[in-house]
């Protein structure tokens, strides 16, 4: 009787040290799997970009998506302005607007914007489909499909509970705490049973939570840069690609780091299945050695995987830590103007400009103060690059040969002064 009423006190406390422990962390496990497999699909990418969805997928039923429908017609009013305007720059450079070697040059001169703004998107839903591919073909390969939440969870079953009742409370990805039954039937404690799958799922939950946060603000990014797509293709002539490298090198760059973390992830479900099943094969190793085994291999796996992914995305220049990534998003949304206003980066590249020439300046005139001080001689380069060259017209390049110096105090032309 009085251990009834001790087990009838003590389940509920039980059943919320098992949903803090256990549960929370190992649905996020569940849910980041059911995350990669939609990315490695494409089918979050296909829906912000295209607005295709799984339903939708179907080629023999395809249709356009309104999204698209929208983009295009967009592209096709870019191409417009970047049509008119080439037009009035060849009018203002030459009278004959008419004539057929102009008209050439015009239609020369557009067409690489217009090939990159209408077939960018088919690029683009071309290669994202082949990526699929890829990762179906690594899928199939293996010969199943393992999810990392219910793998970790089912191979860290203490001996003392039945192996078919463990793997129930990770067959729906509930992961829900052993019901009053099997909790009153226990002839172990429960913090034996739970030691070993909470740190492991606790310490998943720590590693991999940066990085899925990182991949969704990443796929955020990349959205951002696919919507100013259009713009970007049609300043490709009106400042010498600079806009489009810095496009195409950011575009690129993120949408790599997605997929990296994705075949990351891949290869450590693959890793986890594998090893664990050996582990759980030898059968010279007690339950504990089992379970403290597999506790290293899991941990120790996705921890070296994550910063096999990180080194990786490093060498496309992408951001890796959260604080960071936050702000290039905040930078880049901030700044979407700089892909599409030429005024503006005119503007900042002039401001730049003359800051330089202000401190150059400075840097002159503290030079030739310095000089005058030691009542030293000036030399002429110095002389020659600083404001007074230009105001005092006595002293030219035609007056001063290369062995003229100047003396600093009086700026008096020596002739013939050999040093």
């Amino acid at each position: 009787m009085f251990k009834e009423l001790v087990d009838l006190l003590f389940y509920p406390i039980f059943s919320f040290f098992w949903s803090i422990l256990i549960k929370i962390p190992y649905k996020f496990l569940s849910l980041l799997w059911d995350l990669i497999k939609v990315i490695e699909k494409n089918e979050i990418i296909n829906f912000l970009f295209f607005s295709i969805k799984k339903s939708n997928s179907d080629f023999n039923n395809f249709e356009l998506p309104l999204f698209l429908k929208v983009f295009l017609i967009l592209n096709i009013f870019v191409f417009i302005t970047i049509f008119l305007v080439t037009i009035l720059n060849c009018v203002f450079k030459s009278r004959n607007i008419f004539n057929k070697n102009n008209i050439f040059t015009i239609f020369k001169k557009t067409l690489p914007s217009a090939i990159l703004i209408f077939i960018f998107p088919l690029i683009l839903f071309t290669m994202l489909i082949f990526i699929s591919k890829i990762f179906e073909i690594l899928s199939l390969a293996w010969d199943k499909d393992p999810n990392i939440a219910k793998v970790t969870f089912n191979n860290l079953r203490h001996i003392g509970i039945d192996k078919n009742y463990w793997n129930s409370l990770s067959s729906d990805n509930n992961f829900n705490p052993l019901n009053y039954n099997a909790y009153k039937s226990l002839k172990v404690s429960t913090i034996e049973i739970m030691f070993f799958p909470s740190i492991v799922g606790f310490s998943l939950f720590v590693i991999f939570s940066k990085s899925l946060i990182n991949v969704m603000n990443k796929i955020f990014q990349l959205f951002i840069l696919f919507l100013v797509s259009p713009f970007v293709f049609s300043t490709i002539l009106l400042n010498q690609n600079s806009k489009f490298l810095i496009w195409k090198q950011m575009f690129v760059s993120k949408l790599l780091s997605i997929f990296i973390f994705v075949f990351a992830f891949k290869i450590f479900s693959f890793y986890v299945d594998i090893t664990t099943e050996w582990i759980l094969n030898i059968e010279e190793l007690t339950a504990f050695q089992k379970n403290f085994f597999n506790f290293f291999t899991v941990v120790g796996g996705s921890y070296g995987i994550v910063k096999i992914s990180v080194l990786i995305t490093k060498f496309f220049g992408e951001e890796i830590k959260m604080k960071n990534n936050f702000y290039e998003s905040s930078n880049l949304f901030k700044n979407v103007q700089f892909f599409s206003n030429k005024k503006k980066i005119w503007k900042e590249s002039s401001k730049i400009k003359s800051n330089n020439l202000k401190n150059n300046e400075k840097n002159v005139l503290g030079i030739m103060n310095e000089k005058i001080k030691n009542k030293k001689l000036i030399p002429f380069e110095i002389y020659e690059n600083s404001f007074y060259s230009n105001v005092n017209t006595l002293f030219t390049k035609q007056q001063i040969n290369n062995h003229d110096q100047i003396y600093n105090e009086m700026f008096i032309r020596i002739n013939n002064v050999t040093t």
